[in-house]
Order: structure tokens, then sequence, then C-alpha cells
């Protein structure tokens, strides 16, 4: 049985969070993004 390698992105919306996400993607990760809204 091979090991899943998981990544947990907080995602902003910007250029680097985004190519992080696609580069663990291609890496074979599986991908959990995290998205928080600060709006009070």
């Amino acid at each position: 049985m091979s090991e899943r390698k998981l990544a947990i992105i907080s995602m902003s919306g910007g250029l680097d969070s985004a190519t992080l996400c696609a580069e663990a993607l291609n890496q074979g990760f599986d991908v959990f993004v995290l998205n928080f809204n600060y709006r009070c």
C-alpha cells in the first residue's frame, strides 16, 4: 500500500498560493485548501 502525501494550503487568492497548490498537485499530493473570510 502506498502512503498518501497530503498538503494543506491556506489560499489567499494570490499567485503565490495558487502556484503552490498547482505544484503540490503536480507532485502527487492530495491537496486540501483553506480560505478564511475575515469580514467583520
